[in-house]
């Protein structure tokens, strides 16, 4: 006789529990899936702020690599390329003025 007691004591505390738990659950399973879903899109904006500056890293990289190989060696070299073009073409242009003549006639022949 006990036995029974304990029985239907236990079933009514199981549905107590359960008339709570209904009111409850969806509740936190509402801020359960909201929190995952913030968890995820925290990870996705992490991953997106990783790949911008590997990519910006890059662009550093190829830039500073051009400069390097291309653009200094120009700068050290500017004042050669224009003593090279004084020297080649404008001297001969008037320092050989005088043989202008000279040169129509061999250009005749």
């Amino acid at each position: 006789v006990e036995v029974g007691k304990d029985v239907v004591d236990a079933s009514r505390g199981a549905g107590e529990v359960i008339r709570e738990g209904s009111t409850r659950v969806p509740h936190l399973v509402r801020s359960a899936t909201g929190t995952v879903a913030q968890v995820a899109q925290t990870g996705t904006t992490a991953a997106a702020a990783g790949a911008s500056s590997l990519a910006a890293r890059s662009q550093r990289h190829v830039s500073n690599a051009i400069e390097e190989q291309v653009v200094a060696p120009v700068k050290r070299a500017w004042h050669l390329l224009v003593t090279a073009f004084l020297l080649c073409f404008m001297v001969p242009l008037f320092g050989l003025r005088t043989y202008a003549p000279l040169n129509s006639v061999v250009s005749n022949l």
